[in-house]
């Protein structure tokens, strides 16, 4: 089982995902490649923010113990972060307190008619049980369809494809 947040630090397998990371686009401010579709983007663009507002609500979700609604925030309907909700339930589980925090979007990448995108992110966290703490940083990978009519509902939108926070050193 891996942790949705704290892939990287927990060292466990990551559930099937092989993704690489994606390919710089040539110029963050590079037109749409055709009409109709989303283009690479600037840090402060709107769909760079619209990014990190999906994060927030991640992590907004999570703090509510509003497990269904984070998981959904994931491709493939949530089996990219768990194989099930209750194992991704189960995975916040250890903590006592979990205090995440959203950072900057980085620039907005296409490849393969897909955005991308990186937002920074934070998290402390108290060990149930033990009152250890920890900090971590890292970012949250997020990516969508560059076509905003793309015919499956579940491409739309940013979806959260992987984390990477780490303890801090």
């Amino acid at each position: 089982m891996r942790h949705p947040l704290i892939v990287a630090a927990l060292g466990l397998a990551s559930c099937g995902q092989n993704a690489s990371a994606p390919k710089p686009a040539p110029s963050p401010t590079a037109p749409p490649a055709a009409t109709g579709t989303r283009g690479a983007a600037a840090p402060n663009s709107p769909d760079a923010r619209a990014a990190m507002a999906t994060v927030q609500a991640y992590f907004k979700a999570i703090k509510a113990g509003d497990y269904p609604a984070a998981y959904a925030m994931w491709t493939e309907g949530g089996h990219s972060a768990a194989p099930s909700l209750a194992e991704f339930k189960a995975s916040f589980a250890p903590y006592a307190e979990y205090e995440p925090s959203v950072g900057r979007a980085t620039a907005v990448t296409v490849r393969d008619g897909t955005q991308f995108v990186l937002v920074s992110a934070s998290a402390f966290v108290k060990q149930r049980g033990t009152g250890a703490t920890a900090e971590r940083d890292g970012f949250v990978m997020l990516r969508r369809s560059a076509n905003p009519n793309d015919p499956d509902p579940a491409k739309r939108d940013w979806r959260i494809w992987a984390t990477d926070i780490r303890v801090r050193h």
